[in-house]
């Protein structure tokens, strides 16, 4: 999904569960066809506080605590990346402004 945006599009959004163990390669390779061009997030949230999230999730029915504690690794952050750490702190909210904020700052 990546290489079909690049080109076509000035802002491309890859989002989801990225375990360092599978996908740190990929992110390393992104980094370099993107000259280091990127911006990169890490939402640093508790398994308990991630629960009780789920549970206001459209989501919710989709999958048990079980399974996302299957998938749950904290601080799994990817040694090729600056990542810009988000926290339970930080509503949603203010997450978002602080993404479209430094995509504003982007020099496209």
């Amino acid at each position: 999904m990546v290489n079909f945006g690049r080109g076509r599009i000035p802002i491309i959004v890859l989002e989801g569960i990225f375990g360092k163990e599978i996908y740190e390669n990929m992110f390393d390779e992104l980094q370099q066809e993107f000259n280091n061009h990127t911006l990169n997030y890490y939402y640093n949230v508790p398994f308990e506080e991630t629960v009780i999230r789920h549970a206001t999730s459209p989501k919710v029915n989709q999958f048990d605590t079980t399974r996302m504690a299957s998938w749950y690794l904290q601080e799994d952050y990817m040694s090729c990346l600056s990542e810009t750490v988000l926290t339970q702190n930080r509503s949603i909210d203010c997450a978002l402004n602080k993404v479209l904020n430094d995509i504003k700052s982007l020099d496209i």
